[in-house]
């Protein structure tokens, strides 16, 4: 391990430690490794650089991390908060001497050559100036957007509620729906009827093929045909919701909501975080920072333009600093990734840039950050890990494990579309480790009942699938990758759309408590989505079909997945019974990575 690696886990334990999750004995046993690369590196002004821009890497993310500490506990108890942070900071330099020391010195004092640390000053010389954050002001308010759905008729008539995060409202009379609504003066509206999805300020509705309609200001959206059995097929718009809009159920609105939007928005005129020119898109008139589409279909400029930024010295970009940037290994509608090498080195690396589709606000910014923190939390074989992070001009940059068997899907397309079932299986087994590991890791960042945060344990990826999972070294290990952070994207609210919008795409690996139970899904959503990788792996296809010109949502909340030998007669009877177990719903009899594994690993 790098010293730079070391130091930068140190901090992130060291923070961990102030909120009393771990102590600092994870770093134990490193320094031996260090010392070792430490020797072979002969020019004394190299040292002293590298020691430089490592504690300034180190030091800075440390103190954002206290920061973060700091300002999210300090609401409650500010004074033992403060008292924790610094008594923790007046040990930090004998607890690091600890860690640094020479495999020979048996004191534990001594430290590499060229660095000084006796107080936590000595690490603070190294870091750039903090200045304060600009006061919010009337162009640039703290207000946070929220939707809100005052109900106009029907059972909950006079009620309103109110969203600043995002929801979505399943409208039925089906048991899964919420809110439910009664047959008795609700009988026009459909089993499940229509679905509102709002990410504030954006708020969209779609009917799923309701037999009566769902009406927007008098208008009909859509409904299936008269006569035609209720059931999926019948895909209608996704309509985006503006202010004061009335939504019907029915044709004679037995149930009747009207939405309103707020949120914060600049006046003048709106440029281009990375190009400056002017621009007129939507959701540039936040305030933040906004990425243009003509930069976002260049991701390729905008990270070259971060590098340079880095080697010049932009404190926020210290991460790409010691990288240079090679060919494109993917991209999507989020951003693009890249291949990069370690300027000293020499080791391969992927740096993933993610360019929002509206302006970052200090929020949302904030936000993200948290949960690419949790993400950098993570250390397992099997689980992609996150060397670095930073964000300037709008956009987030992460510097990731390199996995240089490329990903599971493609493994899947180079061989035909499925794998052996010994191969399948061997993928799956890895990925449940380090499931397994990530829902019971500690993390800095968990949202309570109650709405605040703090350190806490276990994390939800929410999008396991063959894209999501990569292939690394001669032995081929699996490592579950982009952990949580395309979901946090999305309800962040960067991402401009909404969870069941065109943005999302085809849901093919996600069940229905992902869908309609998303706030309180847990563990067992990312185990059936790997059942469902496996079940792909075998197969070929996804449990469930999803037939052109059909509603994909409605096909998660209607249809049962297509059992595993009907797909592909040659996958063994026991490995089948198996997956098939794995993806009933709603019992979903594994709920837990470990419980799948074990099942698994007794047919094969």
């Amino acid at each position: 391990m790098r010293p730079v690696a070391l130091l930068r886990c140190l901090a992130r334990v060291a923070v961990q430690a102030v909120g009393g999750a771990v102590g600092l004995g994870g770093a134990a046993g490193l320094a031996a490794e260090v010392m070792r690369e430490w020797e072979q590196q002969a020019d004394a002004a190299g040292r002293r650089a590298e020691l430089e821009r490592l504690v300034r890497i180190a030091a800075d993310e440390f103190r954002g991390e206290v920061e973060v500490v700091v300002r999210e506990a300090a609401a409650g108890r500010p004074a033992a908060v403060v008292a924790a942070v610094t008594a923790f900071l007046s040990r930090f330099p004998d607890h690091a001497r600890g860690r640094l020391r020479r495999p020979d010195d048996l004191t534990g004092t001594s430290l590499p050559p060229g660095l000084r640390l006796d107080t936590p000053a000595d690490l603070a010389a190294f870091l750039p100036p903090v200045s304060a954050a600009p006061p919010a002001t009337e162009d640039e308010p703290d207000d946070a957007a929220q939707v809100v759905i005052r109900y106009t008729a029907g059972p909950a008539a006079g009620r309103e509620d109110v969203f600043t995060e995002p929801a979505i409202l399943l409208f039925g009379r089906a048991a899964d729906c919420d809110p439910r609504l009664p047959q008795d003066g609700c009988g026009r509206v459909s089993r499940r009827h229509c679905i509102l999805e709002a990410n504030p300020p954006d708020v969209r509705v779609r009917d799923l093929g309701s037999k009566h309609g769902t009406f927007v200001d008098g208008h009909l959206l859509g409904k299936r045909p008269k006569g035609a059995d209720p059931a999926p097929g019948f895909e209608s718009p996704d309509h985006a919701l503006a202010d004061g809009a009335e939504v019907r159920l029915s044709d004679r609105g037995e149930v009747a909501f009207t939405v309103r939007v707020s949120a914060p928005a600049r006046t003048g005129t709106w440029s281009c975080a990375q190009c400056s020119r002017e621009v007129a898109e939507a959701g540039a008139g936040r305030p933040g920072a906004f990425v243009c589409a003509d930069c976002r279909r260049e991701a390729g400029t905008v990270v070259s333009d971060a590098a340079a930024a880095a080697r010049a010295g932009d404190p926020e970009l210290l991460v790409l600093q010691d990288y240079e940037l090679g060919k494109e290994l993917g991209h999507g509608g989020m951003g693009a990734v890249y291949l990069a090498r370690h300027v000293t080195t020499g080791a391969p690396a992927a740096v993933k840039v993610m360019l929002p589709k509206v302006a970052a606000g200090e929020r949302a910014v904030a936000h993200f950050r948290r949960e690419i923190r949790n993400t950098a939390a993570l250390d397992h074989p099997n689980v992609v890990r996150c060397l670095g992070h930073g964000f300037s001009r709008g956009a987030f940059f992460l510097v990731l494990e390199y996995c240089d068997g490329g990903s599971v899907d493609r493994r899947m397309a180079n061989r035909g579309g499925t794998l052996p079932p010994d191969d399948a299986v061997g993928i799956a087994l890895q990925a449940l480790e380090g499931l397994e590991y990530a829902h019971h890791a500690p993390i800095p960042f968990v949202r309570r009942s109650d709405g605040s945060e703090g350190t806490g344990a276990g994390l939800v990826h929410r999008d396991i699938k063959p894209a999501n999972l990569f292939l690394a070294g001669a032995g081929g290990t699996v490592r579950v990758g982009d952990y949580g952070l395309a979901k946090a994207f999305d309800d962040c609210g960067l991402t401009g759309g909404t969870r069941t919008g065109d943005y999302a795409g085809t849901p093919k690996y996600m069940c229905r408590k992902q869908v309609i139970g998303y706030k309180t899904a847990g563990p067992e959503v990312d185990v059936w989505s790997l059942a469902a990788t496996l079940y792909a792996m075998l197969t070929g296809h996804a449990p469930r079909d999803f037939p052109s010109g059909m509603d994909p949502w409605l096909c998660v909340l209607e249809d049962d997945p297509v059992p595993v030998r009907r797909r592909n007669p040659a996958v063994p009877a026991r490995l089948a019974e198996v997956v098939d177990e794995a993806l009933q719903e709603p019992e979903m009899p594994f709920r837990t990575a470990a419980a799948l594994r074990q099942a698994l690993a007794a047919v094969v």
